[in-house]
């Protein structure tokens, strides 16, 4: 039987690490988003066919970018998940 270290609290710590920063990134990436979004409009930082245009194509690929930081904060989840589950089958067997 091989043996393996895990160090659970550690991979508690990242996945917990990887979630907050996730939600920071949420935070920037709606701050981007509504900057570009207002800059024909609102601000008139660009104005015309063409930043209409970009504002546009913005909005589409802001779906990608949500789907990014949610796998991101999935992955972090799934981290400390783990974790736990590791923690939890530790003590049961009494190691």
């Amino acid at each position: 039987m091989n043996n393996f270290d895990i160090d659970t609290k550690e991979l508690y710590n990242l996945g917990s690490d990887i979630m907050k920063l996730s939600n920071e990134l949420n935070e920037e990436l709606e701050g981007l988003f509504n900057r570009i979004t207002n800059m024909s409009k609102v601000t008139q930082e660009w104005v015309g066919d063409s930043a209409n245009e970009y504002v546009r194509k913005a909005k589409i690929e802001k779906a990608d970018y949500i789907k990014y930081k949610n796998s991101l904060y999935k992955y972090g989840k799934t981290l400390c998940d783990i974790a736990v589950e590791y923690d939890n089958a530790i003590a049961k067997v009494g190691v």
